[in-house]
């Protein structure tokens, strides 16, 4: 598995005020919505997410489900070329300690994805958008939204 980071996914109880602050800082982001904003961060994606978004796509709640109780959290994406490239990445991470809590499966955006845990609890996703390249040097591109 190459030493890479994708995107970064946190958790926040207000999406539009955070993207706002963000972009006060000169952030512009790469793609917005009320329950989620993009950020390009040098190779890196940094999606702010409302708590039930988070929730939704695999991060684990607290009791309640509050930001105060997921704050600590992230889900942690590494992204292929190739929805082969699954497999074999699932294979490997299982095989260097960590466990599938959910095996490779179609998503709502046409691509798919697999949940698994290291052993010190961090979740990731392993995910094969067909819209989200690997770029050569790390990082990832985000192709135009389709259908």
């Amino acid at each position: 598995m190459l030493p890479q980071l994708s995107f970064l996914t946190l958790p926040v109880p207000d999406v539009v005020a955070a993207a706002a602050f963000y972009g006060r800082l000169g952030w512009g982001p790469l793609r917005q919505a009320e329950d989620y904003a993009f950020f390009a961060l040098g190779g890196l994606v940094l999606a702010l997410v409302s708590p039930a978004r988070f929730v939704a796509e695999g991060g684990a709640g607290g009791g309640g489900g509050s930001v105060a109780e997921m704050a600590p959290l992230a889900l942690l994406s590494h992204n292929v070329a190739a929805e082969e490239e699954l497999a074999p990445l699932i294979a490997a991470f299982c095989a260097a300690g960590g466990t599938l809590l959910r095996p490779a499966g179609p998503t709502p955006w046409g691509g798919a994805r697999a949940l698994v845990v290291c052993p010190s609890g961090l979740r990731w996703e392993l995910v094969w958008n067909p819209r989200a390249r690997p770029a050569p040097g790390g990082g990832l591109t985000l192709g135009p939204r389709g259908g």
